[in-house]
């Protein structure tokens, strides 16, 4: 065997050197670095660090031209072989290997000649390649490099009227109209029509859609009851940010770490992360799950790394510790998730509008005659309240606690499903009075309604009064029998709770069996699955001895505007109940210093096994940063520096208008992924788009007018023997539209579309009982209108049951973060586009008004029938109607295909 062995290895050499990052390292991570890598190091060698490969193992040195490697991997003895388990390498692997180790198993070493931490190619500073002086397009030197390596060339171009439709399709995700198309074919202009959509407001709608797939986006919270949520303002900021071609370092940092930078609405980015509202919970676990899940995208997203690996322990492949992922961790785990208004001046004029009469009603009634009443009920009273600003405000699971004018305290931040709050008093006295306050920070009645100064949904399962002991309680408002008496009776299965009362106090009394002096620590006891913050009280304090809460425990205004019915205050009632709502939305909110959490290494990724206390930090195969928080992070994800971003980043929209990426894995550049096609291209866009100020506008503008991209997309016989896959981009690429993108021009062909930009979603009609098997089978409320007829970014994504034509068509459900769509092919396809309300509605309005296979044909691909097209089509009319004409035309392979 060694004699065989040893003429292998002195065979003469190919001419082709191998490329260690091209060649050698992806066979590594496919074949071994599963038992030989960062997680298991079996027979003591490693092998995805130079290093440790050249010290070799157990046995002696590994690379060495007739070393342990080279013959374990030829072995035939079952108990010897590598790999021990599934295929043994192939014969191109195993002469890959051997010309590798014949050729002195050279492993790229950095500037400097140190050993690097990875020599992976994706790890790799990006170094700016100069293009082949072949073609007057970088792009196309680039490509027709390669494509001269493999005996091709760049196909003829597309024809005016398919590259009008695919442009359009492309960059503003609607089709062209006829007009369009006819003035693209006069004048040939293609650099005027690329300028003119990417100038359409409509431009940000189909790029958004791209970028809400990676943000995980849907209207609903997902798990088990999957209720509804506001995050429809972040979609439009999206929509707007890349009309406005906001510079993608930009665009990263607000998303990431806006509320640190003065553009909170942006943080909503990480908002569409699930939220379990389950009963029985804990609510700290799925916070740290939420976590991980922004850990992971934020990964995916930027780095196209699986960093999610490494949550139980260190990755398998790529050179990422367990720790290194917690610190990544710590970046995300000083953030509250607040709920907040969006500013709409419109409803901020209606609102005060309505409050400038409720105003007028009120100082109507406080000019009457009730002063004198109320003077001569107080006279008769003997309680004498003093507010008590709170010393100290602590909790045992946390919280931010903030001291208003009014000596009342705001309570936000995380919302625990059970929560003890300690509050020390200044002085004691014979009762203290807990008000709970509205604010407008606060929901109405549970999580995910709009504020209107609400009070919340205040509980108070226990109140707690150190050294002394609760004697008597009143209050003016209870529900479901619950009353102030319950909150002092040491049972933590009853209480005090107002629910949901828009913009009224209301207050609790208790009474001590002795006056208590000096300082008072009251605690206040949140035992039940409540997920709420206790929002906003305050505190005062009496020596005298109240008989019962009554109009005592509230000041005079309050009292004066409610004590007496009244057709004024039946009116204000009223106006209090219409004042607009704004919109809200869901944001990311830095904790305050003295407020961080600590974040720790999790064994096996376990929530309750914390072990090390770790600080912020990167992975040290990448370059080094003192970031500590998401915006010094956020700013190294899109410093020239990180080799990453900007590959990862021209990569997705390469795929985007090829059908391919230059590196195939879009979610994946580690070590187990695929290695780019075209390297030198992959470099030099990276390289491009940052040096253009991280313009994605200035990207795609590169990308469209190279004339790889206006190839025609036919396939020749020598095509699909050399390059079946076009992975060396010979041709246009084909593929079917997205879900949204079939009902968006099914719509605009057929002049149904409501071409509206923004706004809450909506509800286009389909298919009866999609919903029902959703939690609390709830129906689905069609829209009417012109909400009946939105594009589909705006249709309501419900995770549990997501919109049905979407999901037949490979739509992702919002709940994960989706790189890229699978392309599936299936009956139930055609069935959809054949049958579904959306589609029928548009071949009824399409054969209204294209009466002709002419019309049909301009109307919906933007070119003439064929003679023999157009006989079929009217033979078929004729027989049928223009109407089920217009459904053929509809779902033909040209319509439903980019071409």
């Amino acid at each position: 065997m060694l004699p065989l062995l040893l003429t292998l290895l002195t065979a003469p050499q190919d001419p082709a050197p191998v490329d260690f990052a091209r060649d050698v390292r992806p066979l590594f991570a496919r074949r071994c670095l599963e038992c030989h890598g960062p997680a298991k190091r079996k027979g003591g060698l490693r092998l995805d660090l130079r290093s440790e490969a050249l010290r070799g193992g157990d046995n002696g040195p590994a690379l060495a031209p007739a070393g342990h490697l080279w013959v374990r991997v030829n072995s035939a003895d079952p108990d010897e072989q590598m790999p021990p388990k599934g295929d043994r390498l192939t014969a191109g692997e195993l002469d890959l290997l051997r010309r590798w180790l014949a050729a002195g198993a050279p492993w790229p070493e950095d500037a400097s000649g140190a050993r690097v931490i990875s020599d992976h190619w994706a790890f790799q500073a990006v170094k700016r390649p100069a293009p082949p002086a072949k073609a007057r397009h970088p792009i196309d030197a680039f490509v027709a490099a390669e494509l001269e390596k493999r005996g091709l060339a760049l196909s003829p171009p597309a024809d005016r009227r398919t590259l009008a439709r695919r442009l359009s399709l492309d960059l503003i995700g609607l089709p062209p109209s006829p007009e369009e198309v006819d003035a693209f074919v006069a004048d040939g202009d293609y650099d005027k029509l690329v300028d003119r959509l990417l100038a359409s407001p409509h431009y940000g709608e189909r790029w958004a859609r791209r970028w809400l797939d990676l943000a995980r986006y849907a209207d609903t919270n997902g798990y088990e009851k999957d209720r509804a949520r506001s995050i429809w303002p972040w979609r439009d900021w999206v929509i707007r940010a890349i009309n406005e071609d906001l510079p993608f370092d930009r665009f990263t940092i607000e998303q990431l770490a806006g509320d640190l930078t003065g553009a909170p609405l942006a943080t909503g980015f990480h908002r569409n992360t699930m939220t379990n509202e389950e009963g029985g919970i804990d609510v700290e676990e799925f916070r740290f799950e939420s976590v991980v899940d922004r850990v992971g995208t934020t990964a995916t997203v930027w780095l196209g790394l699986t960093v999610a690996c490494a949550q139980c322990h260190s990755h398998k492949f790529d050179p990422i510790t367990q720790r290194e992922y917690y610190r990544l961790f710590a970046y995300f785990n000083n953030a509250d998730e607040p709920e907040v208004p969006v500013a709409d001046p419109a409803v901020a004029k209606k609102r005060e509008d309505v409050l400038n009469r409720i105003r007028e009603l009120e100082a109507t009634l406080l000019a009457r005659d009730e002063p004198e009443v109320y003077a001569a009920w107080k006279a008769g009273q003997t309680v004498r309240w003093t507010h008590a600003p709170p010393v100290e405000v602590t909790a045992t699971k946390g919280g931010t606690f903030d001291v208003l004018a009014d000596d009342s305290v705001l309570v936000s931040g995380d919302n625990p499903n059970n929560n003890a709050y300690t509050v020390t008093l200044p002085r004691g006295g014979r009762a203290v009075r807990l008000e709970v306050l509205p604010h407008e920070s606060l929901p109405e009645g549970g999580p995910g309604r709009a504020p209107l100064f609400q009070t919340g949904d205040f509980l108070l399962s226990e109140i707690r009064v150190e050294g002394a002991k609760i004697a008597a309680g009143f209050h003016s408002y209870a529900q479901g029998g619950r009353s102030a008496a319950q909150a002092f009776d040491g049972k933590l299965d009853t209480g005090w709770s107002v629910k949901g009362r828009t913009g009224e106090a209301h207050h609790a009394v208790f009474v001590f069996e002795e006056p208590v002096q000096g300082l008072v620590k009251v605690t206040l006891t949140q035992e039940y699955i409540h997920q709420m913050t206790i929002g906003r009280f305050r505190f005062s304090t009496t020596d005298d001895v109240p008989a019962e809460a009554g109009p005592a425990a509230v000041d005079e205004k309050h009292w004066r505007l409610s004590v007496r019915a009244s057709p004024e205050r039946e009116e204000i009632a009223k106006l209090r109940k219409s004042l607009p709502r704004f919109a809200t939305t869901l944001v990311m909110k830095e904790r305050r210093p003295e407020l961080a959490r600590k974040t720790r290494v999790h064994h096996r990724g376990l929530f309750l096994a914390p072990k090390e206390e770790v600080e912020p930090g990167v992975p040290a195969v990448l370059p080094p940063t003192d970031a500590k928080d998401r915006l010094g992070f956020a700013r190294w994800l899109v410093d020239a520096k990180n080799p990453l971003t900007p590959r990862v980043l021209v990569n997705r929209h390469w795929q985007a208008f090829f059908g391919r990426g230059l590196v195939a894995t879009l979610e994946n550049f580690g070590v187990r992924g695929e290695t780019p096609s075209h390297p030198a291209l992959l470099d030099w866009l990276a390289s491009e788009v940052v040096e253009r100020k991280w313009s994605i506008k200035a990207l795609h503008r590169l990308i469209v007018t190279s004339e790889t991209y206006r190839q025609a997309s036919t396939v020749s016989a020598e095509h699909l023997a050399k390059d079946p896959e076009n992975r060396w981009y010979a041709r246009a690429a084909r593929f079917r539209l997205e879900a949204e993108l079939l009902r968006d021009q099914a719509l605009a062909v057929s002049g149904l579309l409501d071409r509206r930009i923004g706004g809450p979603s909506v509800h286009p009609p389909q298919p009866e009982g999609v919903w029902e098997t959703a939690y609390g089978s709830p129906q689905w409320p069609s829209s009417q209108g012109g909400d009946r007829y939105r594009r589909g970014l705006y249709t309501y994504m419900k995770r549990a049951a997501p919109y049905a034509a979407f999901a037949c068509f490979d739509a992702p459900s919002g709940e994960f973060c989706a790189a890229r769509r699978d392309r599936s092919n299936t009956p139930l396809q055609a069935l959809n586009l054949l049958n579904d309300a959306v589609y029928m509605e548009a071949a009824r309005a399409l054969g209204k008004g294209a009466a002709t296979a002419d019309a049909l044909f301009r109307r919906v691909l933007g070119r003439s029938p064929t003679p023999s097209e157009r006989d079929v089509l009217d033979g078929f009319a004729a027989k049928h109607g223009w109407e089920k004409a217009a459904r053929v035309v509809l779902n033909l392979d040209e319509t439903v295909t980019r071409p």
